[in-house]
């Protein structure tokens, strides 16, 4: 045992720690990042990261088990399979330090957010472990998938399966974790190329992007790339009395992309509300295709203007993914009556607006590289996005202000839209030609003093909409120019 130290020993060695204090605390205030938790990051990664992952989404009880079609008719069920739904996840980082996003996108006609918070929830240990700043969930829009909103079962009753939301919730999951244990490096190059005359606008003005968007990333060991093509459109090519489980057109433009690269391919809808959707295409005779034909062809003739883009620039590692919050006015009668009889599952909350409900909902922004993405949580006419409103001789609602477009939001004439992206809002209708039915508002659709039926608006949420998504997005753009990521 050491013997006691001496009174002015024990004096000496608190005036040196004090001391060695004195210097700590000096050095963390005046050096920079001495002593400090928060983290630094680079400016631009070296090297993309991207990773993809996908799951079957078929039922094992079908047809046996009633399943509901989504979009068109209600109470019409599933009678056989065409091809199969799919959820493809994506996994993208840019390697600077802030961690990478996951993207789900899933054949069927929307889910709502209260749907993807659960999905987030359940992926919110992955998203801790793999450092994952974002998920984003986009819904195809395909109107030959199993109802995942609730909308299209018998008159007064859900269309929704509970076990084939479980199904969805799960393989969602698991396509997010494959994605990321599949993460490569590699490049990330971008391009587009017109279509042709393959799009239709069925309500007056005429606006639509004629372009299809191609992302395309390829990796460093030479093996199988993968693509995201964003195209306004529908994916409806299988029309109304169709009866079997599709996917639609981006099921044959994925399947022709991949048979002749190897690239696996994902599709996400653009601006098409308004309505845009794709012809349907007919023989050298004039006679239309039957529509099994209809949708191959059409994924085909997509497929071919996607190969042919030249992806002759190349987007340097740098990710920015921002979400901007809000609660968006509900005044739409039916959807209120659907939340609060449980057909449909959002969630509302208290807000403005004659029915003083509102739905929690969300605008996001991507940046790949320089390329700017604005993700939408439905079906956005596409004049809100680059201008062309329907003027003093066609609006039926003259009076009423459209917000600046989200082009001229971003300051920039380049633009992606994400359209059904983390949540299914209906449509978002311009309010110059915003109208409901007099005495039957949402319940039948409008006819303006130029003859033109205003369905849309049935589906909306209400005349706002486009508003407080517009607002969202000047946030969001503010944000970008203050160089938050």
């Amino acid at each position: 045992m050491l013997p006691p130290r001496k009174a002015s020993e024990r004096s000496s060695s608190y005036t040196v720690r004090i001391k060695m204090l004195c210097i700590i605390l000096l050095a963390v205030l005046v050096v920079p990042g001495c002593y400090t938790s928060e983290k630094t990051y680079k400016e631009t990664g070296q090297v993309w990261s991207m990773g993809y992952g996908e799951q079957e989404l078929v039922p094992n009880d079908l047809p046996k088990e009633k399943y509901y079609i989504a979009g068109y008719n209600t109470g019409t069920t599933i009678e056989g399979v065409l091809d199969s739904p799919y959820v493809k996840a994506l996994w993208l980082d840019d390697n600077t330090g802030r961690g990478g996003i996951a993207i789900a996108v899933i054949d069927c006609i929307g889910l709502s957010g209260t749907d993807i918070r659960k999905i987030r929830n359940r992926l919110s240990t992955f998203s801790k472990e793999a450092g994952a700043r974002d998920i984003h969930i986009i819904s195809t829009h395909t109107h030959a998938g199993i109802d995942t909103l609730g909308l299209w079962g018998p008159t007064g009753h859900s269309g929704r399966s509970a076990s084939y939301m479980q199904l969805l919730e799960d393989r969602t999951v698991l396509a997010v974790e494959t994605a990321y244990s599949n993460r490569q490096n590699g490049r990330m190059l971008y391009g587009s190329a017109e279509t042709g005359p393959l799009q239709r606008d069925s309500r007056p003005p005429y606006v639509y992007d004629r372009s299809l968007y191609s992302l395309r990333f390829v990796s460093e060991d030479g093996g199988g790339g993968i693509r995201i093509i964003n195209y306004a459109a529908h994916p409806e090519a299988l029309r109304s009395k169709n009866k079997s489980l599709s996917a639609d057109f981006p099921a044959y433009l994925a399947a022709k992309i991949q048979e002749e690269t190897g690239d696996s391919t994902v599709f996400i809808p653009g601006a098409l509300g308004g309505l845009i959707m794709t012809e349907r295409l007919k023989d050298k005779q004039g006679v239309e295709y039957p529509v099994e034909e209809n949708v191959v062809r059409t994924g085909h003739i997509l497929a071919e203007t996607a190969l042919a883009v030249d992806h002759g620039r190349e987007l340097a590692p740098k990710l920015v993914s921002l979400t901007d919050s809000f609660a968006l006015p509900l005044e739409n009668i039916v959807f209120a009556g659907a939340v609060a009889a449980d057909i449909i599952s959002h969630r509302t909350v208290s807000g403005s607006g004659a029915l003083g409900l509102a739905l929690p909902t969300q605008v996001s922004y991507l940046s790949i590289g320089d390329l700017p993405i604005l993700l939408v949580p439905g079906e956005i006419f596409p004049e809100l996005v680059t201008g062309g409103f329907a003027g003093a001789g066609l609006a039926a609602n003259p009076a009423a202000a459209n917000p600046r477009t989200l082009r001229e939001i971003a300051g920039k004439d380049e633009l992606l839209l994400f359209g059904l992206a983390n949540d299914m809002i209906g449509y978002i209708v311009p309010p110059n030609d915003f109208l409901v039915h007099p005495s039957r508002p949402y319940l039948e659709e409008g006819v303006d003093s130029f003859g033109r039926g205003h369905y849309e608006e049935t589906n909306s949420m209400g005349p706002d909409t486009a508003m407080a998504v517009a607002a969202s997005a000047e946030r969001l753009f503010e944000r970008v120019r203050n160089g938050e990521r």
